[in-house]
């Protein structure tokens, strides 16, 4: 599953044939083989976590392949500026990280 959080800016995307936006308060979730396009204009920045099936487990995997935009709170945002500050460089956000992300979806 890949989490699209939102750091900076708008994001337009469709998931699997539904069409939503990305933003502050708001993320969307792909399921694998689900495909999805995307753009967004001006100043932005997102984050894209490839979590584990493990890590969800299949049913909420399945909850989230039907629904896949999602609103978050307070906690997945300041998660979102941590984690954009502590991986700048495009780097892979490490397993232990994920999980901490998780219970915000």
């Amino acid at each position: 599953m890949q989490v699209v959080v939102p750091v900076r800016g708008v994001l337009e995307i469709e998931v699997g044939g539904r069409g939503g936006r990305v933003e502050q308060a708001r993320v969307a979730c792909i399921a694998p083989g689900t495909g999805h396009d995307q753009g967004a204009d001006g100043d932005n920045r997102f984050l894209l976590l490839n979590c584990p099936v493990e890590l969800l487990g299949e049913g909420r995997m399945e909850q989230l392949r039907q629904r896949p935009f999602l609103p978050t709170g307070p906690r997945l945002q300041r998660l979102a500026a941590y984690l954009d500050r502590r991986c700048p460089d495009r780097e892979p956000v490490p397993e232990p990280l994920l999980q901490h992300c998780l219970p915000g979806l």
